[in-house]
């Protein structure tokens, strides 16, 4: 199993025990609400950081992929 994967859902299920809220309201820029915890901000930032790496990964993977069929195997680009 994907190590990012088993992170995501620790993070989630880490969220419902300490409340959505106060992690929501930090995801969507309510800087000016104070939190319950600093559990629930360095929750926030591991949610954020996985989001993050997971997005670069989702864009980058293909290009990747695609380059080194092309430069590593010899493999011509097809149009579809």
């Amino acid at each position: 199993m994907p190590r990012g994967l088993v992170a995501g859902g620790a993070a989630l299920a880490l969220t419902a025990a300490v409340g959505a809220p106060d992690t929501l309201l930090l995801f969507t820029g309510g800087t000016s609400v104070p939190v319950g915890s600093t559990f629930g901000v360095g929750l926030a930032v591991a949610g954020t950081a996985f989001a993050s790496i997971c997005a670069v990964g989702a864009i980058v993977a293909p290009t990747t992929i695609r380059l080194w069929n092309y430069y590593v195997r010899g493999e011509e680009i097809k149009k579809p």
